[in-house]
């Protein structure tokens, strides 16, 4: 694996100065990046590794940026870990590229465990970490934490998306809340987060998770054709069998 050959370079002293090879090395691995050209990031990072450069957070927090566009999410993690055995402290930068990484890798608990450290360190949590912990709750089905994150984002005054909203929607759907599934839907409205079909489907489908709303399941598909957005399969399926469970055949 490329990063292997990374971490067999001896570390580097490394404390936080910028000069003009260090620039250049963060440049091209930020042009590498938006070019989806991961292996060329981690071979800059070895070059500069190699050559004694005194590598800072920015290059670490780049690299990971950028394999973590190409979804390398685990070599994106990898490098966060090296830039911290390196000896370089947290940043909010490379807390957000930890925790988004845990989120694509479905391991939530860490992602939580990883959130409490920007408090602990004195940084504050910003929308790029609380939305990708929102999203990492919901997706491992830990509804409690999403919809507690879910709140922070609000309380600090930061505007949620409609990613994260989705995700909480179906965790919420999944645990069968669909009260409070239909309390999220409404909140997303309200927030001018422009709920979409995922948004609707998702709702729909918490109607008929043993709740017999049919009626409710029936409304929020009547929101779907209103707000002209295409129906997909899974709505469909959700409304008929939200039908079904309320005998309405």
């Amino acid at each position: 694996m490329p990063l292997q050959c990374l971490r067999s370079m001896p570390r580097q002293h490394v404390r936080p100065f910028v000069d003009s090879s260090i620039v250049e090395a963060t440049s091209a691995i930020a042009a590498a990046g938006r070019a989806g050209a991961w292996h060329f990031v981690v071979d800059v990072l070895h070059r500069a590794r190699s050559t004694g450069l005194e590598l800072d957070s920015a290059i670490f927090n780049s690299a990971a940026s950028a394999v973590r566009r190409s979804q390398h999410w685990e070599l994106s993690l990898q490098l966060v870990t090296v830039g911290r055995q390196d000896g370089l402290p947290w940043s909010t930068r490379s807390l957000n590229a930890a925790i988004s990484a845990y989120e694509e890798l479905g391991l939530w608990p860490s992602a939580l465990s990883l959130l409490r450290v920007f408090s602990q360190i004195g940084l504050r949590r910003d929308l790029v970490g609380l939305s990708a912990a929102t999203s990492s709750s919901a997706k491992g089905s830990c509804w409690p934490a999403a919809v507690l994150l879910w709140e922070e984002i609000a309380w600090r005054g930061l505007e949620a998306n409609i990613i994260s909203c989705n995700a909480l929607v179906d965790a919420c759907a999944k645990g069968r809340r669909w009260q409070l599934c239909l309390e999220v839907l409404e909140e997303a409205v309200q927030r001018r987060l422009h709920p979409d079909v995922v948004t609707y489907g998702a709702s729909i489908a918490a109607c008929d998770e043993r709740g017999g709303q049919w009626r409710c399941a029936l409304a929020l598909f009547d929101r779907i054709i209103s707000h002209s957005l295409e129906p997909t399969v899974i709505a469909f399926g959700a409304l008929a069998s939200a039908f079904e469970s309320g005998r309405q055949w």
